[in-house]
């Protein structure tokens, strides 16, 4: 049975389509990297597919397919809550060992499989006619099969077993998730702690193993780490036994834990109690008066408001929410943490570096959170299976559009908050008090407040557009890669890079200069853009049973007659005009050049 369970969850998830859009997302950033002139990990001097520099970007890979590892296998338990098929399988004559470990070894296999995307990509890569074969060195089968045997699985073990463990023990993706940027955060603080001098303690705590092959490899000259192979022995050795036997410990941890009943929320317990007490109250009987139905403007407003309370309820009263409050501080403290002297010179905690490191270490955890909780409202219905009656309320589509977006630029905005309170802390704890705090909003709060609500109104449009909310996950997966991936090969014009704009240097003289004339240019750009994604998300909201895109396509030039439809021309005017005015400055009375 356990071969069978594993057998029958290792096809299912092959027929994910996010396991190949992640795949596929990796694959590509190997590639480019492998045929461009710069690289991950070592610097230059070190062959591109050495031992050393394969087992490096195996490894800082891992860190980033924790987001893969933590989807498929916290789903392998947590799909048969959501599918309610959980009672009829818990009822079934199979043990929990062949349950439980069937389902994470099919969901094990096909992660470690997806994974095997990076040596090939990286292998492809050495391959191309037109790249620098001074780079490279001949390809030997060692140098990809020992970093993956020896780095790669042992980091997918243990990622995979806290991520199971935590979904058998909680069933809530939600937890597996937190779990991660946990992880991620303890990673970070493993870093931190090997930059200050702690290299063998940080060897044997990193999760990962990226510090012990730092830490043995500290000393070696490039001419060493081409020709030497992987080195499994000392600390290497011992981090990697001690991390796969913390994965086993919470494997055995999940198995004795796991129960076949159901579990019953607390909630659910309290309301059932109190339905069946005998001081409940009957009202049959009663008239209730009928209400007359009103859609006027007043109408419209009470609406709105009712579902941004609804929305950001459901968001703030979540025990996840404040998780993420927590770490999003732990997350601001670490990146501004380390103030390196700058040759020789001991760095001041002055706000306009405590600004620049948030902004260097901050964006991506917020758009994490823009991805999660924008697909949580949008299919917040669908996953009750509530969405047929809610479709047939008198409710218009803009009011549900439009709650949802304030919310999840609320959320993100309380993170900007809360890793301000991280960075000021940091400069008490250094002793320096002159607190510019108006500085901290117009330089830090501000620009990326307007910044998240563009990330939020996206986010909102591509739930709203896409037939499943992973769907969704996976183009927003697109976009997190291309705000990194595209200016690498030369495509970083603002013009064409959503949400982005020219670099806002800072100074302790003058401030922004008039610099930020430029940054909020590009921002009032890309903020019609925003409110054109705004309006199509209204005209093309699915409601009732329908899902298909088609079909809603087809009723949108009617949804666009109306006001909608002004409000769209209006921001095509204003996209048109402001993307001409930024056009012209850029590249008609300035040279444009790319950053290389």
């Amino acid at each position: 049975m356990f071969l069978k369970i594993a057998a029958f969850d290792f096809r299912y998830q092959l027929r994910n389509p996010i396991l190949w859009i992640a795949v596929t997302l990796f694959g590509a950033h190997v590639f480019l990297t492998t045929i461009g002139p710069n690289s991950m990990g070592a610097g230059p001097g070190v062959h591109k597919n050495a031992h050393f520099k394969v087992a490096q970007l195996y490894l800082l890979l891992s860190v980033l397919y924790m987001v893969v590892s933590a989807a498929f296998i916290a789903n392998a338990i947590v799909r048969d809550d959501e599918t309610r098929f959980g009672p009829m399988i818990r009822t079934a004559p199979i043990t929990k060992f062949d349950y439980l470990f069937g389902r994470y070894a099919g969901a094990f296999c096909v992660t470690a499989l997806g994974f095997l995307i990076i040596p090939a990509a990286l292998f492809v890569g050495t391959l191309m006619p037109w790249v620098d074969h001074t780079l490279f060195e001949p390809n030997h089968l060692s140098a990809y099969l020992m970093p993956y045997l020896c780095f790669a699985l042992p980091d997918l073990f243990v990622t995979s077993a806290l991520f199971f463990a935590l979904a058998t023990m909680t069933r809530s993706m939600m937890a597996t998730y937190l779990s991660g940027i946990a992880l991620f955060m303890f990673w970070l603080g493993a870093n931190i702690a090997a930059h200050n001098g702690h290299g063998p303690l940080a060897a044997y705590i990193d999760p990962f193993g990226l510090g012990a092959l730092n830490e043995i490899t500290r000393y070696w000259a490039p001419e060493e780490l081409n020709a030497l192979g992987t080195p499994i022995y000392g600390v290497v050795l011992w981090n990697r036994i001690i991390w796969v036997a913390v994965g086993a410990a919470v494997l055995t941890l999940a198995h004795a834990r796991f129960r076949f009943g159901e579990r019953v929320p607390r909630a659910a317990r309290r309301r059932t109690e109190e339905a069946q007490s005998p001081g409940a109250i009957d009202l049959a009987g009663i008239r209730v008066p009928t209400a007359e139905p009103r859609f006027d403007g007043a109408t419209a407003w009470a609406q709105l408001r009712a579902r941004a309370r609804l929305d950001m309820a459901q968001i703030s009263r979540s025990p996840a929410y404040f998780m993420l409050l927590v770490l999003g501080l732990i997350f601001s403290i670490a990146g501004v943490h380390d103030l390196s002297p700058a040759w020789g010179t001991p760095s001041l905690p002055v706000t306009r570096l405590m600004v620049k490191l948030l902004n260097d270490n901050f964006t991506m955890i917020s758009i994490i959170i823009a991805i999660y909780y924008s697909s949580e409202l949008v299919w917040r219905e669908h996953d009750r299976n509530i969405h047929e009656i809610v479709g047939a309320s008198a409710i218009p589509d803009w009011a549900y559009v439009v709650p949802k977006i304030l919310a999840v630029a609320l959320v993100l905005i309380s993170t900007l908050l809360v890793s301000t309170i991280g960075a000021v802390g940091i400069q008490l704890f250094h002793g320096y008090t002159q607190l510019e705090i108006g500085k901290y909003l117009l330089w830090y709060l501000l620009p990326n407040a307007a910044d998240y609500v563009l990330i939020a109104t996206l986010a909102v449009f591509v739930q709203a557009v896409s037939p499943h909310k992973f769907v969704g996950w996976g183009i927003m997966l697109i976009y997190v890669v291309s705000r990194y991936e595209l200016s690498k090969v030369g495509l970083e014009d603002h013009l064409y890079t959503y949400a982005q704009g020219p670099a806002l240097p800072l100074s302790d003289m003058n401030g922004q200069g008039r610099f930020w004339i430029g940054a909020w240019s590009f921002r009032a750009y890309w903020t019609a853009f925003a409110l054109l994604l705004l309006v199509l998300s209204h005209a093309l909201w699915r409601r009732g049973a329908e899902t298909r895109l088609a079909s809603r396509l087809k009723r949108l030039p009617h949804r666009l007659n109306g006001p909608a439809g002004g409000v769209a021309a209006v921001a095509m005017l204003a996209f048109v005009g402001l993307g001409t005015w930024c056009f012209v400055n850029t590249h008609v009375w300035n040279v444009y050049r790319t950053a290389r």
